[in-house]
């Protein structure tokens, strides 16, 4: 998977909404800080890309950091698609964002 972030991509400016209508339509998880996208993620779950939300304090960024990887391990991409996750220093929270099928 590669990485890519909004001012790669020309968006640094762009809302909430349009950065995860970006996300949707190019087929990526959206990786972000912003609270905020939880609420949006959860407001339209059928249009949400899937999120990873990071959280920690400044002293352990590092680790939050390292998170992700351990979480695209455990889980498959097309399974994150359908989630919200929360990244923590050494460990995530998952919740589905509408009911799973199957």
């Amino acid at each position: 998977m590669m990485w890519l972030t909004a001012k790669q991509i020309g968006m640094e400016q762009a809302g909430d909404e349009e950065l995860l209508k970006k996300a949707r339509d190019t087929d990526r998880l959206l990786l972000t800080r912003d609270k905020g996208f939880g609420a949006l993620a959860f407001l339209k779950p059928e249009e949400s890309p899937g999120v990873i939300l990071l959280r920690g304090r400044p002293a352990a960024l590092e680790a939050v950091h390292h998170e992700p990887k351990r979480l695209l391990v455990e889980h498959k991409e097309e399974e994150l698609k359908r989630l919200f996750c929360v990244v923590e220093p050494h460990r995530h929270r998952i919740r589905y964002l509408s009911k799973r099928s199957g």
